[in-house]
């Protein structure tokens, strides 16, 4: 990716995928608290698979954000604000 492509579209990318971070801490939150409320075995496994495949979302946006911070964005508020979704704790 140039420079040039990441200062023309980097806002609304880095929008898109600050809503996207968002929805998976929702939804990660969701299927943690119906983790906590079911004791059927084959829901619990695709929870936890579920869980699994959120929480390597919030791992492959946070990646991407540190690319693009290399890239040259490192005074973005957006990126900085990509960067803190994905790394905070979720409750449990």
């Amino acid at each position: 990716m140039s420079m040039t492509s990441v200062d023309c579209c980097g806002d609304s990318l880095i929008a898109n995928l600050c809503r996207e971070a968002d929805g998976v801490r929702q939804r990660c939150r969701q299927v943690i608290a119906a983790l906590g409320s079911t004791q059927e075995q084959r829901l619990i496994l695709r929870l936890e698979r579920e869980r699994t495949l959120l929480l390597q979302r919030l791992q492959d946006l946070r990646t991407t954000g540190l690319v693009l911070r290399r890239q040259g964005l490192r005074q973005s508020i957006s990126l900085a604000l990509l960067l803190e979704l994905c790394s905070r704790p979720l409750c449990t």
